[in-house]
């Protein structure tokens, strides 16, 4: 099986729109290794991605927002 590692920076607006491509992948057989913060584990999960969570002193939705 083929594996895509997949990463976004950790802000919705990164994240939320690569949804369905992930899920579209899984649904054609590939393997998806989605790299984010803790924060997006739930939608990465939702879409059926295995989730590989960033550092935890790694920029954060919140700083992104504030910047």
């Amino acid at each position: 099986m083929t594996r895509i590692v997949f990463t976004a920076m950790p802000a919705s607006g990164h994240v939320n729109p690569s949804a369905p491509l992930v899920r579209e992948l899984i649904r054609r057989g590939f393997d998806v290794e989605f790299h984010a913060t803790e924060e997006f584990r739930p939608l990465a999960e939702s879409v059926g991605a295995e989730v590989r969570a960033y550092p935890e002193d790694t920029i954060s939705s919140a700083v992104i927002a504030e910047a």
